[in-house]
């Protein structure tokens, strides 16, 4: 998904198929814009959402761990 050139920190979120938080980042605002690498090896097989908000959107999105 394609995010807006950030000119302020992100808040990165990944939660499991129950809401429970598995993944916690805050990027700040000069590595907005550089793709963000998260080693998903720690997580166990099943549906997550991925959230990210800039403080004001909020961008959304779902991967399966298999």
């Amino acid at each position: 998904q394609n995010i807006p050139q950030a000119n302020q920190a992100l808040e990165l979120k990944i939660t499991d198929i129950s809401g429970a938080i598995v993944y916690s980042e805050n990027i700040p605002s000069q590595h907005a814009t550089q793709n963000i690498i998260v080693d998903a090896q720690q997580l166990v097989p099943g549906l997550y959402m991925v959230m990210l908000s800039d403080g004001t959107t909020l961008y959304t999105s779902k991967f399966v761990k298999l």
